[in-house]
C-alpha cells in the first residue's frame, strides 16, 4: 500500500509541476490496473507436492497530450509468491520498514510496459517502446513483452502494421551479434468475421542467436456467431540456417468450435497439434488449467503438460504432439461451470519420451461483480502419468 501511495503522490507532483512550468493544460491522464491472488496445489508423477500462494498487482497510467501524442505505461507493484516474513526475493539494501525482514515483501517495483505513440502522416501512427505482444488468440505469441518499433493505420475494418522487435542486443558496438525480428501483419477487425495474417523474419549475422534466418508465417480466422463460434489457426516456422532451432519445416495448428445449445448449456471441442517441434505459445487456452494456459508474463502455478516444441531444440521430427479435448459449459446466473475431458500425447526430453495422457478438468467461475471474478479449478492427468493440480484465485480490475 505504501508503494501505491508513493507512486500516486509522485504522479500528482509531476502533473502539478508541469502545470506550473507551462505544461499542456489539456493533458489527459487515465489510471487503471488489475490485481490477482492465487492459491495452488500441484502433485507431480514423482510424488512431489507443491502448494503456496502468489499475487500480482499492476497499475496502468496513460497520458494523452493535446497534439494526440500518447504515452502508455503499466508498472508491476508486486508479482511474486508468498515467502513469509523474510521473503526470498526481498528488496536489497534499505527498505520501507528499515529492517532486514522487509515485511512488505515482494519484488521491486518495475516497468511492465511503456511506449510512446505519435500520429505521423495520413492516418499512420508510430509506436515505440516496450510493448505487449499477442497474436492469434495466444496460439503464436501470448502475453510477451517486446522492445518494438511499429507503424500502423486503420483502413475501415483493415489494419496493416509493420514492426521491428529487438530480440537480443549484446554488445552495442557490434551489430552482428544483434537479433532482430522484422514483421508485417494485416488484421481484419470485425464483429463476426475476424482474421489476420502475419509474416516475420528473424535476422542474426553471426549465428549467436537461436532464431537465425528463420521465417514465420501464421494466419488465423475466427467466426463469432450468435450460437456458434469457431477458430482455426496455423503456425509455420522454418527456413533457418543450419544452427537455428527452426531450420526445416515446423508446423502447428488448432481447430476449435463452440455451440450454445440453450441459454444454460454450451458444448465445445478442439484439436491441437504440433508437428516436428512446431511452436505453440505457452498461454494458449486448452480448456484445462493443467495444459499450457501459462502466459509469459503471468505464468501459471498449475502447469503440468506443455504442448508445442522449439523445432530442433525440442526434438524436431521426433517431437510430434497433439490433443483432442471436449468441454461442457453451464451458465447458472453469476456462476459458470465447466467440465472437460481430453486425450493428449506429450513428448519430453528432446523427443526421447512419449507419453499418452488423459486430461480431466473441472472449473467454476463466480462473477462477483462487473470487475471481480473468483475462479476454482481442479485438473487430473492420468494414464502414463498420475498427476493433479488445483487453483483458487480472485481477479479484479480497476
Amino acid at each position: 500500500m505504501k508503494k501505491i501511495i508513493v507512486l500516486l503522490s509522485m504522479l500528482y507532483l509531476v502533473h502539478a509541476e508541469a502545470q506550473i512550468l507551462g505544461g499542456d493544460p489539456k493533458l489527459k491522464v487515465d489510471f487503471g490496473g488489475d490485481a490477482q491472488v492465487r492459491g495452488f496445489t500441484k502433485k507431480t508423477n514423482n510424488n512431489t507436492k507443491e502448494q503456496g500462494y502468489a499475487q500480482l498487482l499492476r497499475m496502468k497510467v496513460d497520458f494523452q497530450a493535446s497534439d494526440k501524442v500518447k504515452v502508455s505505461t503499466r508498472t508491476i507493484l508486486s508479482g511474486s509468491g508468498w515467502n513469509g516474513d523474510q521473503p526470498n526475493n526481498r528488496i536489497g539494501g534499505n527498505n520501507d520498514l528499515g529492517n532486514a525482514s522487509n515485511l512488505n515483501g515482494g519484488e521491486g517495483v518495475r516497468l511492465d510496459y511503456g511506449y510512446l505513440e505519435v500520429p505521423i502522416t495520413d492516418g499512420w501512427v508510430a509506436r515505440a517502446g516496450r510493448q505487449e505482444a499477442n497474436f492469434s488468440d495466444c496460439f503464436n505469441t501470448c502475453d510477451e513483452r517486446r522492445d518494438r518499433l511499429m507503424v500502423y493505420k486503420f483502413y475501415g475494418n483493415l489494419l496493416p502494421a509493420l514492426l521491428m522487435d529487438k530480440r537480443a542486443e549484446n554488445q552495442t558496438n557490434n551489430e552482428k551479434d544483434d537479433a532482430d525480428m522484422y514483421a508485417a501483419a494485416l488484421f481484419h477487425i470485425h464483429r463476426v468475421h475476424e482474421w489476420a495474417l502475419l509474416y516475420a523474419y528473424f535476422q542474426n549475422d553471426d549465428g549467436s542467436y537461436v532464431l537465425d534466418g528463420v521465417h514465420n508465417f501464421s494466419p488465423y480466422y475466427k467466426y463469432k456467431g450468435e450460437k456458434f463460434t469457431g477458430f482455426v489457426v496455423y503456425n509455420w516456422l522454418g527456413g533457418g540456417k543450419d544452427d537455428a532451432w527452426f531450420d526445416d519445416n515446423h508446423h502447428s495448428y488448432a481447430l476449435k468450435g463452440e455451440y450454445r445449445l440453450t441459454n444454460r448449456w454450451e458444448v465445445g471441442a478442439q484439436y491441437i497439434a504440433s508437428i516436428d517441434g512446431g511452436l505453440i505459445a505457452t498461454g494458449y487456452d486448452t480448456y484445462s488449467i493443467a495444459v499450457n494456459n501459462s502466459p509469459e508474463y503471468n505464468a501459471s502455478n498449475s502447469l503440468l503438460v506443455s504442448l508445442g516444441g522449439l523445432g530442433t531444440a525440442s526434438g524436431g521430427d521426433k517431437d510430434d504432439e497433439h490433443m483432442f479435448i471436449g468441454r461442457v459449459k453451464g451458465y447458472f446466473g453469476d456462476i459458470t461451470a465447466t467440465a472437460a475431458v481430453g486425450k493428449a500425447r506429450e513428448t519430453r526430453t528432446a523427443g526421447t519420451i512419449e507419453e499418452d495422457l488423459m486430461i480431466y478438468d473441472f472449473q467454476a467461475h463466480y462473477q462477483y461483480s462487473a470487475r471481480t471474478k473468483f475462479i476454482a479449478g481442479l485438473a487430473l492427468v492420468r494414464d502414463d502419468r498420475t498427476e493433479e493440480t488445483s487453483v483458487l484465485q480472485v481477479n479484479t480490475s480497476f
